[in-house]
């Protein structure tokens, strides 16, 4: 799944450069000018919802997401490892959920123009399903490298045994 996260970093990184650029090209123009680039506002939060979404695949490839110490801690390792399968399975129903609910949206969105831009709101909704199948793709990845025993089970919270 290297593909995977190398092609999400680079749209991230594009994608961040343009709202960074954009942004402050917004605020500029504000400031000095009294003027307004008529599309800024739309497209920077729609640039932040696809960030969000994306961005998220990285996190859960980095185990970067929320988990608690305290239990994880108190187990043994041969139980974490149950433990990291089973929290890995309920995380894939949830992020499975979120990607048919949001496949299930985008028929509903493609007639539905965005107020400043014109564009059809099928784009902006469409962050939801892609950055879910991204995050699966990578908790798939992560979980069939904790099956084998080739990433530490550090994922779901920090521990000694390092991050990924």
């Amino acid at each position: 799944m290297v593909w995977v996260t190398k092609l999400t970093e680079v749209v991230l990184a594009t994608m961040l450069t343009v709202l960074s650029v954009l942004v402050f090209a917004q605020v500029f123009l504000r400031y000095f000018y009294g003027a307004a680039l008529f599309f800024a506002d739309e497209l920077s939060r729609y640039l932040l919802v696809w960030l969000g979404f994306l961005g998220g695949s990285l996190g859960v490839r980095a185990g970067a997401h929320i988990g608690v110490e305290f239990l994880w801690n108190a187990l043994s390792p041969r139980a974490r490892r149950v433990v990291a399968l089973l929290v890995a399975a309920l995380i894939f129903a949830f992020l499975a959920v979120i990607t048919v609910g949001g496949v299930a949206l985008l028929p509903n969105q493609l007639s539905q123009l965005s107020p400043g831009l014109g564009i059809s709101m099928f784009w902006p909704y469409l962050a939801i399903p892609v950055g879910g199948i991204f995050m699966m793709l990578q908790l798939v990845d992560l979980t069939l490298r904790v099956w084998r025993g080739t990433a530490p089970l550090a994922y779901l919270a920090e521990s000694d045994e390092g991050a990924l």
